[in-house]
C-alpha cells in the first residue's frame, strides 16, 4: 500500500523544480551569447525532460537564427517525434530568414526530410520556393507530391496548374491535396478538369472537388453536373452538394431550381435539413426558397422550431427562404401570440414583414396586444411597419401604449421616420400622458429630428400644460429644435414654479445665441435650485459671450453647490477661459475645498496654459 507524501521527499522535488529553473536560466543566457557553444547546449535543450527548458530553447534558437541553427536543426528531422516537432516549430520561425539554406535540402534522399521541408518552405509565403518545390510534384513518395502539392496552393502558384491537374489521376490522397490546390490558385483553367474529377473520382476526390466548386465556379458551368449528383450520388455527399449548389448559384443568375422536379427535391432537402452539419442544414433551407414550392414552408418551420440560439446568419436565411416561396396563408395560420418558442416567432415575424403581406396585419396586432415576451412584440411593430397599411400602421399607433418601454421606443421610432403629420402629432400626444422618462426621451429626440415647424409652435403650447414634467419635456423638444419662435417663451418658463421646468428651459436656452438667452441663463445662476444652476453653467458654457464667462467666474466658483463649481471649473478649462486664472488658481490651492476641486483646478490650469497666447479663448 502506497504511503502519503513525507516532509521527507518533499525537498527532492523542491530541488528538482530548481534545477529545472536554473536550466531555463542557462538557455535563456545562451540565447544572449550566441556562439557555437550555445547552439548545441540550445540544441540538446530540444531534448529536456521539462517542457519549460524545451520552451526556452525553442526560443533561444529562434532568437539565434540564422544559416548555423537551420543547418543543425535539419539535421534532427530524423529525431523521434518530440524532438523533430519542436526543430520544425524553430525552422519555421527562421526559414524565412535563410530560405536559401534550407531549399537544397528538398533534395534529400530521406523522404520525410524531404516532405518536412516542403512544409516548412510552404508556411514561408515566398515566391522563391516555388521553382524548388515544383520539382516534386514528380517525386517517387506520395506523400512528398501531396506536401509539394499543398504547398504550390499556399503559394498561390499558377505556373503549377498544369502539372496539378495531372495529379488529378494520381494516389487519391495525393489527388485530394493537388485539388485542394487548385482551389487556392484559383486559375479558371482548372475548373473543366475538377467538373471530371467531381463526376469520376472516389468519393474523397468528389468531396474535395465538390467543396473546390465553391470557390472555383464563378459562371455556374458546374450547376448542371452538381444538380445530376444531388439527385444520383452517394448520400453522403448529398449534404456537401447541396451546399456547394446554394453557394455557386447564390452568385450567378441561375433558373435551374424552377427545370427541377419538386417531389424529388423536396425529399432530397428535407434529408439534408438533418445533417449534422450546421452549414449543410442552412443550405437545405436555401435550396428550399429557390425551389418555390409551399410545400417547402413546412418543413423550414418545421427546422426552425426548437433551434437553440440560433444567429443571426440562419434566422435571415430562414425568413429569406419563406419570403422567396411567399406562402403566406401558410405562414399567417403559424402565427400564434402565445408562440413560447422564441426562433419560430422571430422566423414567422419577420417573414411576414419582408413579405409585406397585408393580410397579416391582424395576426400581427394579436401578437403585439397578446405575446408576453415583449421581443417578439416589438418584432411585430417593425413587421406591421413594413406592411405599412393604414391597418398596419393604426397597430403600431397602439404599440406607443405598450406595457414595455423598448416596444413603445420602437413605435415612437417608426411613427417619427414615417415623417407624416397626423403621426407627428400623435406623438406629441403621447408626451401628455407618457410616464416612463426614457420613452419621453425617445419620442423628443424622434421629433427634433423631423423639425417640424408645425410641431415645433405645437410644443410651445404644452408649455402652459397643468402637468410640470410635459412642460419640460415641450422645452427640451424646443430646445433640440432650436425653434426661434420658442425663444420667447422659453424665456418665460423661466419662472415656472417647478424646479424641473426651470432646469429644461435652461438647458434648452443654452442652444440660442442670443443676448437674451444669455441675460436669462446669468439670472438662473442665483435660481434657488443646484439643478437649475447647474443647467445654466452648461448653457452659459456654449456662448462665445464674455458676460457668459463672468457669470461662471463670479457666481459658479463661489456656488454653494460642490457640483456647481466642479462643472464650472471644469467648463472654464476646457473652453480655455483666460480670465478664469486668478480664480481657479485661488482654488487650487485652498486647503479647505475639497481634494477633487482642487485638482479640478488643476487640471483646467493646465489646459488654459496650453491655450494661452493666442489670445483670450472663448467660454
Amino acid at each position: 500500500m502506497s504511503q502519503p507524501p513525507t516532509q521527507a521527499t518533499r525537498p527532492h522535488e523542491r530541488l528538482i523544480r530548481e534545477e529545472s529553473l536554473r536550466r531555463r536560466e542557462v538557455l535563456e543566457a545562451l540565447a544572449e551569447q550566441g556562439d557555437e557553444k550555445a547552439v548545441e547546449t540550445l540544441v540538446a535543450g530540444l531534448r529536456d525532460a521539462s517542457p519549460g527548458v524545451q520552451q526556452a530553447a525553442m526560443n533561444g534558437l529562434v532568437r539565434i537564427g540564422g544559416r548555423r541553427v537551420a543547418t543543425r536543426l535539419i539535421q534532427m528531422l530524423r529525431e523521434p517525434p518530440a524532438v523533430r516537432n519542436s526543430a520544425i516549430e524553430v525552422l519555421e520561425g527562421i526559414a524565412g530568414d535563410v530560405l536559401e539554406s534550407v531549399l537544397p535540402h528538398l533534395g534529400s534522399p530521406d523522404p520525410n526530410v524531404r516532405k518536412f521541408i516542403v512544409d516548412i518552405v510552404g508556411k514561408q509565403d515566398d515566391p522563391r520556393a516555388v521553382a524548388h518545390v515544383m520539382p516534386l510534384l514528380s517525386d517517387p513518395d506520395a506523400n512528398v507530391r501531396a506536401a509539394a502539392a499543398e504547398t504550390l496552393g499556399h503559394l498561390r502558384a499558377a505556373e503549377a496548374v498544369p502539372r496539378l491537374i495531372g495529379l488529378l489521376q494520381d494516389t487519391e490522397w495525393v489527388a485530394v491535396s493537388a485539388i485542394s490546390a487548385l482551389a487556392e490558385i484559383g486559375e479558371p483553367a482548372s475548373l473543366l478538369p475538377l467538373i471530371k474529377a467531381m463526376e469520376k473520382g472516389g468519393d474523397p476526390v468528389q468531396c474535395a472537388a465538390i467543396d473546390a466548386m465553391a470557390r472555383l465556379d464563378h459562371e455556374g458551368r458546374s450547376v448542371p453536373v452538381l444538380m445530376r449528383l444531388v439527385e444520383s450520388s452517394n448520400p453522403e455527399l448529398r449534404a456537401t452538394l447541396i451546399k456547394t449548389l446554394v453557394t455557386i448559384t447564390d452568385r450567378v443568375d441561375s433558373d435551374v431550381w424552377a427545370t427541377r422536379d419538386t417531389t424529388t427535391w423536396l425529399a432530397l432537402l428535407s434529408e439534408a435539413l438533418r445533417d449534422s452539419d450546421p452549414g449543410s442544414r442552412m443550405a437545405a433551407i436555401t435550396a428550399l426558397g429557390r425551389l418555390r414550392d409551399g410545400r417547402g414552408t413546412q418543413l423550414i418551420l418545421n427546422a426552425c422550431r426548437g433551434w437553440a440560439n440560433p444567429s443571426e446568419e440562419a434566422i435571415g436565411r430562414a425568413v429569406s427562404a419563406l419570403a422567396s416561396i411567399g406562402d403566406a396563408p401558410r405562414l399567417i395560420g403559424a402565427v400564434r401570440p402565445d408562440e413560447t418558442d422564441m426562433t419560430l416567432g422571430t422566423v414567422l415575424i419577420r417573414a411576414l414583414g419582408t413579405m409585406r403581406c397585408a393580410d397579416a396585419a391582424p395576426a400581427l396586432a394579436a401578437v403585439r396586444l397578446g405575446s408576453p415576451h415583449w421581443e417578439l412584440r416589438k418584432l411585430a411593430v417593425q413587421a406591421l411597419a413594413m406592411i405599412g397599411t393604414d391597418e398596419a400602421m393604426r397597430a403600431v399607433h397602439q404599440a406607443v401604449g405598450d406595457s414595455t418601454g423598448y416596444v413603445r421606443a420602437e413605435a415612437v421610432r417608426i411613427l417619427a421616420e414615417t415623417g407624416r403629420l397626423t403621426d407627428l402629432r400623435s406623438l406629441l400626444d403621447m408626451l401628455t400622458v407618457e410616464r416612463y422618462a426614457d420613452v419621453r426621451e425617445d419620442i423628443i429626440a424622434a421629433l427634433a429630428t423631423v423639425s417640424s415647424q408645425d410641431i415645433g409652435m405645437s410644443a410651445v403650447a404644452l408649455l402652459d400644460h397643468p402637468r410640470p414634467e410635459v412642460r419640460s419635456s415641450a422645452a427640451q423638444l424646443i430646445g433640440r429644435m432650436a425653434l426661434p419662435e420658442g425663444l420667447q417663451p422659453l424665456l418665460v418658463a423661466m419662472n415656472d414654479p417647478e424646479w424641473s421646468v426651470r432646469r429644461a428651459a435652461a438647458e434648452a436656452l443654452g442652444r440660442y445665441d442670443d443676448p437674451r438667452a444669455c441675460e436669462a441663463l446669468e439670472i438662473a445662476m442665483s435660481d434657488d435650485h443646484e439643478q437649475v444652476r447647474l443647467a445654466a453653467v452648461m448653457g452659459l458654457s456654449q456662448s462665445d459671450r464674455p458676460e457668459g464667462r463672468t457669470a461662471i467666474i463670479g457666481l459658479g466658483l463661489r456656488d454653494p453647490d460642490v457640483w456647481v463649481r466642479y462643472r464650472s471649473i471644469e467648463r472654464l478649462g476646457s473652453r480655455r477661459a483666460a480670465e478664469a486664472v486668478a480664480a481657479l488658481t485661488k482654488i487650487a490651492a485652498d486647503a479647505r475645498e475639497p481634494d477633487f476641486l482642487r485638482r479640478a483646478a488643476e487640471e483646467a490650469l493646465v489646459q488654459i496654459g496650453r491655450g494661452s497666447g493666442a489670445g483670450e479663448s472663448p467660454c
